[in-house]
């Protein structure tokens, strides 16, 4: 288990920047780890609005499918919190 490389960080980092820019939340950070052939990663969200569970299930399908062409296998899943994780 380590890290992922820095360039597919950054890359999954702008393509779930841009996807975010049409809907209500903002991007806290990004935690990307492989394990093995697969990857796993974590976006920490801060919404604009109550949001419910359906929202976040389909916001998590959404990355899914945002990163489906770059990397595979993986898990995405989406926490959501008020202040970044790892100040």
């Amino acid at each position: 288990m380590g890290s992922a490389e820095s360039a597919v960080v950054a890359k999954l980092r702008g393509r779930t920047q841009a996807l975010l820019e049409e809907r209500p939340y903002a991007l806290l950070d990004l935690a990307v780890t492989r394990l093995g052939r697969s990857h796993f990663i974590a976006a920490y969200v801060k919404p604009e609005r109550p949001v419910g569970a359906s929202d976040i299930d389909a916001l998590r399908e959404q990355l899914e499918a945002t990163y489906g062409d770059e990397i595979a296998p993986m898990r995405v899943v989406v926490t959501v919190t008020e202040q970044p994780p790892f100040d």
